[in-house]
């Protein structure tokens, strides 16, 4: 099954370097863009390729929860943050793009790529209500609480900075960059 994440990975990343060409670091650049994907793929995939009942779900959980949270807290996308980063030698608009502003999508999808990251989205909360409705082995209390820890965090990003598109990668609040 991870095989088919990877396979997807590779074969989405070589659509982006067709499409979009090399980044002008590519070395790094392709890394993040790689690892970028693999997370979108494994995000949207879940339920077609693991089974909701199973110990990996309690994975996802986490993984989707501290994505959230770091965007949450950092007020961006580390990944898109460094992609962006590693092309601003090209990009004089760097940091003054959205942080809706996805690289490794828009290499994909160009214009698209809004409409591509919110259907990630709606996936993605798709897959947290089926794991959490059909995995009885997470207890009761433990559902109410990620509905509304979870909640609070999605809903404050998606409306601070999904919906606006006014926050932007100069407002971003890395640790280890100030």
């Amino acid at each position: 099954m991870n095989a088919i994440i990877l396979s997807l990975t590779l074969l989405l990343l070589c659509l982006s370097v067709l499409i979009s060409g090399f980044p002008p670091n590519p070395t790094p650049s392709l890394c993040l863009r790689f690892l970028h994907l693999m997370v979108m793929i494994y995000i949207v995939s879940f339920a077609l390729i693991y089974n909701m009942k199973s110990s990996i779900a309690y994975q996802y959980l986490v993984l989707v929860f501290l994505m959230t949270l770091h965007w949450w807290v950092i007020n961006c996308c580390i990944l898109s943050y460094y992609e962006l980063k590693l092309s601003a030698i090209e990009n004089p608009d760097w940091p003054f793009f959205p942080t809706t502003f996805h690289p490794t999508m828009n290499s994909l999808f160009g214009e698209r790529a809004g409409l591509v990251m919110n259907a990630v989205g709606i996936i993605m909360l798709m897959n947290i209500g089926l794991i959490l409705m059909y995995n009885k082995r997470i207890p009761f209390t433990f559902k109410v609480i990620y509905v509304l820890v979870f909640g609070i965090v999605f809903s404050n990003v998606i409306l601070r900075d999904r919906l606006t598109g006014e926050t932007h990668y100069t407002n971003a609040k890395i640790p280890w960059e100030n």
